[in-house]
């Protein structure tokens, strides 16, 4: 039977704030480029940076006990052990391993020009329906029948990520190839035809 790392130290139960913070995070900046005038889309350069930083923070988990997982009935190479010697679900190592892809996928986009300004959105769908299957391992109070609060804040993302991936498809299609409404152009024709004087006598 294969020995699970241990944690190394005392685990904190309660979920971190950080992760409720996250979908708000975007918020102040809109905000910011409203107040300017600026109306580009920057989602592309917070998807980049989201990943990074929640892999940097789960390595902060890790060193301090917290986000533990269901116990698990036998210990195997991909467990964790906590305090107790208990092999549970390995949630930082999956979190960590997760957002390291996304990095690298989302990177491969935006240099690809994939999806130009819906990165971000991609990013939510995605995290969206990670944590959505990670919850139901995690180790955290039920806030809605099988549901956490995690749960319930990770279909949010999935919905609302979904609705915004949509617009912006549309936005970005519509904008490089765009329509002439039909009296413009038919009044852009008739202004564009020669004038021919008529013959007197």
């Amino acid at each position: 039977m294969a020995t699970a790392p241990s944690l190394g130290v005392v685990p904190r139960p309660d979920p971190s704030p950080a992760d409720w913070r996250l979908p708000g995070r975007p918020i102040p900046g809109e905000l910011f480029k409203r107040a300017l005038g600026y109306r580009q889309p920057t989602g592309d350069w917070f998807a980049l940076i989201v990943p990074a930083g929640i892999a940097l923070g789960r390595l902060g988990c890790w060193l301090n006990g917290c986000c533990l997982c269901r116990v698990c009935e036998t210990s195997a190479w991909w467990t964790v052990r906590d305090e107790h010697g208990l092999p549970r679900w390995p949630p930082v190592p999956l979190e960590f391993g997760f957002n390291l892809i996304a990095l690298v996928v989302l990177t491969a986009l935006r240099k690809a020009r994939k999806f130009p300004g819906n990165l971000f959105h991609l990013n939510l769908i995605a995290y969206g329906l990670f944590r959505l299957v990670h919850e139901g391992f995690r180790d955290t109070p039920r806030a809605l029948g099988p549901f956490s609060g995690y749960s319930l804040l990770a279909l949010g993302l999935i919905v609302f990520g979904t609705i915004r991936f949509v617009q912006r498809e549309r936005e970005t299609h519509g904008a490089s190839h765009p329509t002439v409404p039909p009296l413009a152009s038919a009044l852009s024709v008739k202004s564009a035809d020669p004038v021919v004087p008529s013959k007197v006598g």
